[in-house]
């Protein structure tokens, strides 16, 4: 079944949502705190609102799904691990996803069963740090930017040498949607690397319209080594 839990909510201490069941349990407003939270298990765990908890959140749940509905739905979180299972920025197909509100921030998808997925465009904030590795996947359905009038956002997507991990950074199979490494005057120092890990297509950035870097400054860089691949 589903339930809303519509108080608000208080991380004094660390949280844990298990369960072996399907069906979806609604956060409706404020989680605020410093303890985590972690979610496990074939249901969906839904942030339905603008939330301020600071501890870290791990989904490590084969078969379900955390789904955030607000730009602030993961709180100022220092770090986000997605190590089996989905998460989903439904945040509409006009609203780009930003990810970086507090202070320096680590983003993994790690493992052949893990996706992120964004229902517009992605900017990574600064001192921002993601990193799709082993078979993870990032999806984003919107034009997509590493460090918009910014410094130091690091964006690699990293094979094993024997799994593909992948960005799709539009909506297939045509590709509409672009992708920039530094936008505006102040943007320096923001990074893509894509590493096959010596597999030929290991690391695969797809789905690109038109690339960009550096557009205004200087010091952004693309990096595609050991069999790593940006297609259109």
């Amino acid at each position: 079944g589903s339930f809303i839990v519509s108080n608000f909510v208080s991380l004094a201490t660390n949280l844990n949502f298990m369960g072996g069941s399907t069906g979806t349990l609604t956060l409706a407003t404020n989680v605020f705190g410093a303890g985590s939270v972690t979610k496990q298990g074939p249901w969906t765990l839904a942030l339905g609102g603008s939330n301020s908890f600071v501890g870290p959140v791990l989904v490590d749940s084969l078969g379900g799904m955390l789904r955030f509905d607000s730009p602030f739905g993961l709180g100022t979180s220092n770090s986000v691990t997605v190590s089996n299972g989905t998460v989903w920025a439904n945040l509409g197909t006009t609203t780009t996803y930003t990810n970086g509100y507090g202070p320096a921030q680590t983003v993994l998808v790690t493992g052949a069963n893990s996706l992120w997925t964004n229902s517009a465009g992605l900017v990574v904030g600064p001192n921002v740090q993601w990193t799709v590795a082993a078979g993870g996947r990032l999806f984003g359905a919107g034009n997509s930017v590493i460090g918009t009038n910014t410094a130091n956002s690091i964006v690699t997507i990293a094979g094993d040498g024997s799994v593909t991990s992948w960005w799709s950074v539009g909506a297939g199979p045509a590709a509409t949607r672009s992708l920039a490494v530094g936008t505006g005057p102040g943007a320096t120092n923001n990074v893509l690397t894509i590493d096959g890990g010596g597999l030929a297509g290991g690391a695969v950035v797809t789905n690109v319209a038109a690339f960009t870097i550096g557009y205004f400054a200087g010091n952004n860089e693309l990096i595609a080594t050991n069999g790593g691949r940006l297609y259109s």
